[in-house]
């Protein structure tokens, strides 16, 4: 009986792994690339935003004159920076 046991453990050693079959959504998509997709769409859309937001963060600045910065342009500020580190955090999961 041990023998038997032996044999088996040795015989599933041997045989090739396979990796489990990649997740599909219930469409039969590949749940990886539609998640690449997905951050894709999102993120070109979080340029476009930080576009717009910079433009106008910079014309308010240039309209200002005096040395004060407006607490909207903080908001701008950070909504930019927000926006850019969620854009960095989606490509470094493509690497």
């Amino acid at each position: 009986m041990a023998t038997y046991a032996l044999t088996v453990l040795l015989l599933l050693q041997t045989l090739p792994q396979q990796e489990p079959p990649e997740p599909r959504l219930p469409d039969g998509k590949s749940r990886t690339l539609a998640i690449l997709q997905h951050d894709y769409e999102k993120s070109k859309q979080d340029v476009s935003e930080i576009i717009k937001l910079a433009q106008e963060l910079q014309r308010e600045i240039e309209r200002n004159e005096q040395f004060v910065v407006d607490v909207d342009s903080i908001r701008k500020a950070e909504k930019i920076e927000k926006l850019s580190k969620n854009i960095k955090k989606r490509f470094r999961r493509l690497r």
